[in-house]
């Protein structure tokens, strides 16, 4: 067995160890509330659940298991979500086709306009005009 083979065998036993750790929901819900939403975390660009899940230190298929059971969405579809609700709340103000651009995107962790559309028409309560 070479190097190469031996570390590998490694890293796939740590993974079957870290996959049987139980998570309980407390615990789950803490570190959701103090890394995702305190700190904005989906407002970053490009945020997955394996980004938050290095962050975190827990694996990545715990964290989609919480959030699927907890929120009825995946990753992708939460910090979506989440965006929406953050930018209705921070612009507090009629949002139409007409007055949208990039820029009104600013700190939204969106970086096009038909991405923040297509969520929009998804998870914000009103419609675009």
């Amino acid at each position: 067995m070479n190097i190469r083979d031996f570390f590998y065998n490694i890293i796939i036993a740590a993974k079957k160890i870290l996959q049987q750790i139980s998570y309980d929901a407390q615990k789950m819900d803490s570190v959701f509330e103090d890394h995702y939403l305190l700190e904005f975390y989906y407002l970053y660009p490009n945020v997955s659940s394996g980004t938050f899940a290095a962050k975190t230190n827990i694996p990545q298929i715990k964290i989609d298991q919480y959030i699927t059971e907890k929120y009825g969405l995946d990753f992708f579809q939460l910090s979506n979500k989440f965006r929406i609700e953050h930018f209705l709340g921070k612009n507090a103000l009629v949002v139409s086709v007409e007055n949208l651009d990039i820029s009104s995107l600013k700190g939204s962790g969106f970086t096009n306009l038909v991405e923040f559309k297509n969520a929009f028409s998804i998870y914000a309560p009103i419609s675009l005009n």
